[in-house]
């Protein structure tokens, strides 16, 4: 991918960086410099959204290394202001393989939750977002329990977003296995795609 750059390679899956990425990073610093007030916020916001992306990497390598483990060459993980993206050089033999690959991703963040919950010794409530995204009480101060907190929200919403089942996330790719292994491949994917475009229109209204 153009204007990217290499930073770590793993079992031969070259982990990149695109140069927007450092957008998102500059963004949050400013953010938790406002809510935190001055260079401790903002070096708040830069340790927050890269263990997020560490996150992120672990969710998409998950994915690659399930398909390397069915013969599926996997050539770069890509590191982008909206996430990470894996450069899988084919689709899966069969829909059990593309099932086990779709699921591994989600599975890893939800994992990473359930490690944070223990940690601090908390469960998971439904009020733990507020309304905009931000969490309630007291968790906006840059403390390093909030971090973990922060860590926690985004990796379930990480795989409850990425469970949604509109094709081509994870969950839409799930979706189109399960049906796949009635119906085959074509069919599959149509209706897994028609399903994930009704999604994104009810969605935009």
């Amino acid at each position: 991918m153009n204007w990217s750059f290499e930073i770590l390679r793993i079992r031969g899956i070259s982990l990149r960086v695109h140069i927007t990425f450092f957008i998102i990073v500059i963004l949050s610093a400013l953010q938790w410099s406002d809510l935190g007030g001055g260079v401790g916020g903002a070096l708040f916001g830069v340790i927050l959204i890269l263990l997020l992306f560490v996150c992120v990497t672990l969710h998409e390598l998950a994915h690659s290394l399930v398909a390397q483990h069915y013969g599926i060459p996997v050539r770069s993980i890509t590191l982008l202001p909206l996430g990470g993206v894996a450069q899988i050089s084919k689709n899966p033999d069969t829909p059990l393989h593309d099932l086990l690959i779709a699921v591994a991703g989600p599975l890893v963040n939800i994992l990473i939750a359930g490690v944070l919950a223990v940690v601090l010794g908390t469960g998971l409530h439904l009020n733990v977002l507020a309304g905009r995204g931000l969490l309630n009480g007291d968790f906006n101060q840059p403390t390093w329990t909030n971090l973990l907190f922060w860590l926690l929200a985004a990796n379930v919403s990480l795989a409850l977003f990425n469970l949604i089942p509109a094709f081509p996330l994870d969950g839409g790719r799930i979706f189109r296995a399960l049906l796949a292994m009635a119906l085959g491949y074509p069919r599959a994917t149509r209706i897994a795609a028609a399903v994930g475009q009704l999604l994104a229109l009810g969605l935009g209204i």
